[in-house]
C-alpha cells in the first residue's frame, strides 16, 4: 500500500508543474545537386513555398508540446524525436516525427497532451517534391516540379504550380489552382476544389462534394458520393461513376460521356 500510495502523489504533483513547452529550430541545406525533396512528416502544419533566387533549402520547426515539464519535454524530445534534413544523393530527406516506443519516457509521452511539429519550408522553385504527412494541414505554393503527396488525413491547398500534381488523401478538404500540370486525386472523403488548370483531370472520390472549374485539357471522374459541378472545359468530361449527390455540367468545348446512367 505505500508503494502505491507513493506512485500517486508523484503522479499528482507532476500534474500540477506541466506546462506547454515551445521551441524553434532553424536549419538549411544546399541544394546545388538537390532535385527532390522528399518529406516524412507526422502531425504538425507543413507550408511549402518555392523561391526562384534560392540555392537552398530552408526549415523552420516550431515544436509544441502541451502539459509537461520543460525538463521532462527535453528529455523525451531527445530520446524519441526526430527531426533533420539531410543530403542523399540527388535528393534531401526531410524527416520530421517522433517515435513511441514501450519505455518510461514513452509512458509519461502518452499521458500529456498533444505533440506538434509545425513545419515552414522554403525551396528552389523547381525542386520536386514529395510528402508523406500523417495528419497537418498541407500548403505547397509558388514551384515548378512535380509534387506528390500521401496524406493521412486535414486540409490540403495546392496553388501556382508549375508541373504535375498527384495526391493520395485519406480525409479532408482539396483546394488546387493555378496549376500548369496533370492533376490526379484519389480521395477517402472531403471537399474537392480545382481550378484554373493547364492540364488533364483526374478524381477518384469516395465522398464530399467536387468543383472543376476553367479546365485546360481533360476531365475524368469516378465518384462514390457527393455533388460534382464541372464548368468551363476545354476538352471532354468523362463521368465514370456517380453514386449519389446532383451532377451539374456546363460550358464544355469537348464532348460530354456519362457512363453511369
Amino acid at each position: 500500500m505505500r508503494k502505491i500510495t507513493f506512485i500517486l502523489v508523484l503522479i499528482f504533483s507532476f500534474s500540477i508543474i506541466a506546462a506547454d513547452f515551445e521551441e524553434t529550430r532553424k536549419f538549411s541545406l544546399n541544394a546545388e545537386d538537390i532535385s527532390k525533396l522528399f518529406i516524412d512528416c507526422g502531425s504538425g502544419y507543413l507550408i511549402i513555398t518555392g523561391n526562384k533566387s534560392l540555392n537552398e533549402i530552408r526549415v523552420k520547426a516550431d515544436i509544441e508540446f502541451d502539459n509537461v515539464d520543460p525538463d521532462e519535454a527535453e528529455k523525451i524530445l531527445n530520446k524519441y524525436m526526430e527531426l533533420y534534413l539531410k543530403e542523399r544523393g540527388n535528393r534531401a530527406e526531410l524527416v520530421s516525427r517522433i517515435e513511441r516506443r514501450g519505455s518510461f519516457f514513452s509512458s509519461l509521452f502518452s499521458g500529456h497532451g498533444s505533440f506538434t511539429i509545425n513545419l515552414e519550408v522554403e525551396v528552389p522553385m523547381n525542386m520536386q517534391i514529395d510528402v508523406d504527412d500523417g495528419s497537418g494541414y498541407i500548403k505547397i505554393m509558388n514551384t515548378e516540379g512535380d509534387i506528390y503527396i500521401d496524406d493521412g488525413s486535414d486540409y490540403i491547398e495546392i496553388h501556382n504550380i508549375n508541373g504535375k500534381v498527384e495526391i493520395d488523401d485519406g480525409s479532408g478538404d482539396i483546394d488546387i489552382y493555378d496549376v500548369k500540370g496533370n492533376v490526379e486525386v484519389d480521395d477517402g472523403s472531403g471537399d474537392i476544389d480545382i481550378r484554373n488548370v493547364i492540364g488533364d483531370i483526374y478524381l477518384d472520390d469516395g465522398s464530399g462534394s467536387i468543383t472543376v472549374e476553367e479546365i485546360d485539357g481533360n476531365v475524368r471522374v469516378d465518384d462514390g458520393s457527393g455533388s460534382i459541378t464541372i464548368e468551363g472545359v476545354d476538352e471532354d468530361v468523362i463521368i465514370e461513376d456517380d453514386g449519389s449527390g446532383s451532377v451539374s455540367i456546363k460550358d464544355i468545348a469537348g464532348n460530354v460521356y456519362r457512363y453511369d446512367d
